[in-house]
């Protein structure tokens, strides 16, 4: 019964752990996301722009 316990406990940790690690990455992402989202404002932006405008932005 004893390494049932242990079994079980270690699944636990490791649920934690797996748990800790999604969220990380799903903060990843979304930091991501939010650099590409603001990435293609300032792109589009720039495309819009006449080219003298681009020049001084450059």
């Amino acid at each position: 019964m004893d390494e049932l316990r242990v079994s079980s406990e270690t699944l636990q940790q490791r649920s934690r752990v797996a748990t800790v690690m999604a969220n990380e990455s799903l903060e990843r992402a979304r930091r991501l996301r939010e650099q590409s989202d603001r990435l293609h404002v300032l792109n589009h932006g720039f495309a819009a722009a006449s080219p003298e405008q681009r020049q001084e932005n450059a």
